[in-house]
């Protein structure tokens, strides 16, 4: 039991670690790729922030732009989040779409802070799991 104990304890941050670290560099590769995704004009159709008591809550919008005379809609601020409290309904506003799927947008292409600051937490857990399984083997 004792061992199945300190497995846990040092794996669980690998595991936890790593996960994060995969998702943070898929968002942090998309983000930069989109850079080079086509522009149309669109507006938000519709935003939502509700005020969470500790943190700043959940935050929804919705956009809708045109490409080849088709109306889609969006929702994705960038890939690894973004505040929707920074739209107004109404907002006329530069989407990028990926040019091989019309459907997939997003406002806010490029490096962002948050999805290196989530790949240094993951590799932080990694590297905390690594140091409790030396000790506790």
């Amino acid at each position: 039991m004792y061992n199945i104990m300190r497995i846990t304890i040092s794996v669980l941050p690998i595991i936890m670690g790593a996960s994060l670290l995969l998702a943070s560099m898929s968002d942090l590769i998309n983000n930069t790729q989109a850079t080079d995704w086509p522009v149309a004009t669109g507006s938000i159709s519709e935003t939502t922030v509700n005020r969470g008591l500790l943190f700043s809550g959940e935050s929804y919008l919705t956009y809708r732009y045109r490409v080849d005379g088709r109306e889609y809609t969006g929702h994705r601020i960038s890939f690894g989040g973004g505040a929707a409290a920074d739209y107004r309904q109404g907002q006329v506003l530069s989407v990028y779409y990926n040019p091989s799927n019309f459907s997939e947008s997003l406002l806010e292409p490029g490096f962002k802070r948050g999805n290196l600051f989530m790949l240094l937490v993951g590799l932080g857990l990694i590297f905390v799991g690594k140091q409790l399984w030396g000790r506790l083997r």
